[in-house]
Order: C-alpha cells, then sequence, then structure tokens
C-alpha cells in the first residue's frame, strides 16, 4: 500500500471505486487504498493512527463540504498545518466535495451513469458474495 485516500462512508468508498473504474483505473494494482472512515468525526483517529503506523504512506481524502472544518482540525491534530483553508487542504491531497460526494459523481456522470454504477456495483457485490 503506497496510498490511503480516507472518505467518510461506505458510498463514498463504492463511487470512488466505480468512478476509478470506469477511468480505466486499477487501484489495487496501483496501491491504493480507499478507506471508509464511518463520518468525519473519525477523521483524526484514523489520521494518527496511519501517520504512525504507516509513516510512508501517502495519505489524501474526500469529505463533503459540511464537514470541512472537521476534517481541518483533524489534520491539525495530526500535525499537518495550522487554520487550515480549503486551498491548504487540496495541498494536502484533501479535498471538499460540494455538497456531498454522491452530488458530485451525479453532476460528473448524469443520473443515468450513477444508475449504472449503482447496478454495477450491486452485481460485483453478489459476484463476491458466492465466491
Amino acid at each position: 500500500m503506497r496510498a490511503v485516500i480516507l472518505v467518510e462512508g461506505v458510498s463514498d468508498q463504492l463511487a470512488l471505486a466505480a468512478l476509478a473504474a470506469r477511468r480505466g483505473r486499477d487501484l489495487d494494482a496501483e496501491g491504493v487504498v480507499v478507506r471508509p472512515i464511518g463520518g468525519a468525526h473519525a477523521a483524526a483517529a484514523v489520521v494518527e493512527r496511519l501517520r504512525l503506523e504507516r509513516p510512508g504512506v501517502t495519505l489524501a481524502g474526500l469529505c463533503d463540504a459540511r464537514e470541512e472544518e472537521v476534517f481541518a482540525r483533524a489534520l491539525e491534530r495530526a500535525g499537518m498545518g495550522a487554520d487550515l483553508t480549503r486551498a491548504d487542504l487540496e495541498s494536502l491531497g484533501f479535498f471538499v466535495c460540494v455538497s456531498d460526494l454522491e452530488d458530485e459523481l451525479v453532476r460528473a456522470l448524469g443520473a443515468p451513469g450513477v444508475q449504472g454504477i449503482i447496478e454495477a456495483q450491486g452485481e460485483l457485490a453478489a459476484f463476491r458474495t458466492f465466491q
């Protein structure tokens, strides 16, 4: 693992994985893990733990606009800066989705594109269940 992308929840993880696949990216082969953290308020603990356990791994993340301040405080607490602005977050690899990642996905792909991703993810999950 060379990079971890932190996202708030499983729906964000699935959306990002599906988008990567649509763009021809193989995150596993690239050593990139998309990790749901169980909500923005878990960010500080997750960032601190990852920095201790895997000091060489690149950390990045996506958060919803309403959680921007929570993520900024988490990164500040982990020693990654002080009084972080959105531009500072972006320079650290953490990006804010307006209004949330799912909305960004709909805006980028349109409703039919998102429906196709959801259906494909459901088929993939069903396939994994039977393996």
